[in-house]
């Protein structure tokens, strides 16, 4: 007869977890979930907080420009801002919980066809490059030495310094074709890293309370916040001398738009303008400049992306002005439109023009676009200084061959 093997099936709930409640082993699962979902929120809070941000402040610049045509009051267009803010946040998560269940889609390869470049750069080329370079700065300091009748002409070190740019544009372009891309540009940060970020952001907001305020330029800034807040109006005519009778200093429309959202949200709130700007949304802006800092660190150094952040915030500390008093312009002074331009419009705009750089996508086109209008309502000097940053980009994305995308 055949041998037959008898196998004991244990029944279902007799093994090791069977003295284990299921209401216990569902608590513990709910509590590994919950924990994760807290990690996550932790590591993304930066992005989130400075891309909310940014949108919503361009959302209020487009508003306060309209509003001009239906000669609509501050508090008004401020309570219309706010609504809707709410109403894209609901998009917003709406749209993250649908496209969440969709499946992934592969990006695409922008920089495969060129991976057939060889890697090293000609040591002949090299050399006369280096060459130019040299004889560029000797013939440069020369002539700057000896002064005007030293007899060396203009066009030598200017031409000898143009061969050697052009040569590192070349080698620039030949080292960037000839490296393979990268499967991931950045690594997301960690929510430890994330974590210091918040807490130093937090920590500059709170310091920047205890800070003594000595910019002669918060006699025109805060004093249009006063006009809007007291009388809900925007100020087309002087409101520092004759109390809007003498015609205004600068053009009108007044263009920046953050000395109104001052004084309108202190309207809307029944605050003094002074008291809503400086103890409410100047740690606010305090918040996002730091970790509009943390972004680029991370993006351009993530090896050493703390202690290249402390670096950084070290500098917004130690920055002085022409009065020699420590950070004179940066934290004390975030709540002038310029002030934030510099230190948050830019390091912003690096990040967004890298990962444009890197992804193409259309999100990081629209958060450009929208740092765009951010920048417009902070103040007129972005009209000079932006396109020179932007022109940058594009010139490096020439230099690459990125010639669409530029």
């Amino acid at each position: 007869m055949p041998h037959v093997e008898h196998v004991a099936v244990a029944p279902a709930g007799s093994g090791p977890e069977a003295g284990r409640p299921e209401s216990g082993r569902t608590g513990a699962a709910q509590s590994r979930s919950t924990s994760a979902r807290l990690r996550s929120l932790v590591a993304a809070a930066p992005v989130l907080l400075t891309d909310a941000g940014v949108v919503a402040f361009a959302l209020w610049t487009v508003l306060y420009h309209l509003a001009f045509l239906v000669d609509l009051a501050p508090s008004v267009t401020f309570l219309v801002w706010a609504a809707t803010c709410v109403a894209v946040l609901v998009a917003r998560l709406w749209w993250r919980r649908r496209a969440a269940s969709a499946p992934a889609t592969e990006p695409e390869d922008a920089t495969a066809a060129d991976a057939a470049v060889p890697a090293h750069p000609r040591p002949l080329l090299v050399g006369v490059l280096a060459t130019a370079a040299v004889a560029a700065v000797a013939a440069g300091l020369t002539a700057q030495k000896e002064g005007p009748g030293s007899g060396i002409p203009w066009w030598i070190p200017g031409g000898l310094g143009a061969v050697a740019a052009v040569g590192a544009l070349f080698l620039t372009r030949r080292r960037w074709l000839a490296t393979p891309p990268a499967a991931a540009p950045s690594a997301a940060p960690t929510p430890l890293a994330s974590a210091y970020a918040l807490l130093i952001a937090v920590g500059a907001a709170v310091s920047g309370l205890f800070f003594a305020r000595n910019s002669v330029d918060d006699a025109f800034f805060m004093g249009k916040s006063v006009w809007v807040a007291e009388r809900d109006e925007v100020p087309l005519r002087d409101f520092l001398f004759t109390d809007g009778v003498a015609p205004a200093m600068n053009a009108q429309p007044p263009v920046p738009s953050i000395e109104v959202f001052y004084g309108a949200f202190a309207h809307v709130f029944g605050l003094h303008a002074s008291s809503a700007t400086w103890y409410v949304v100047t740690p606010a802006m305090a918040v996002l400049a730091v970790l509009a800092l943390w972004r680029l660190v991370h993006r351009w150094a993530p090896r050493r992306a703390p202690l290249a952040f402390t670096v950084a915030v070290a500098y917004l500390y130690l920055v002085a002005g022409e009065d020699a008093a420590l950070g004179t312009f940066h934290l004390t002074r975030l709540h002038q439109g310029k002030t934030m331009f510099v230190a948050a419009v830019v390091p912003l705009m690096w990040v967004y023009l890298t990962e444009w750089f890197d992804s193409r996508s259309k999100r990081g086109l629209f958060l450009i676009a929208a740092l765009s209008v951010v920048a417009t309502g902070l103040t007129t000097t972005s009209a000079i200084i932006l396109p020179l940053l932007v022109g940058g980009a594009a010139f490096a994305m020439l230099v690459v061959g990125r010639w669409r995308d530029a």
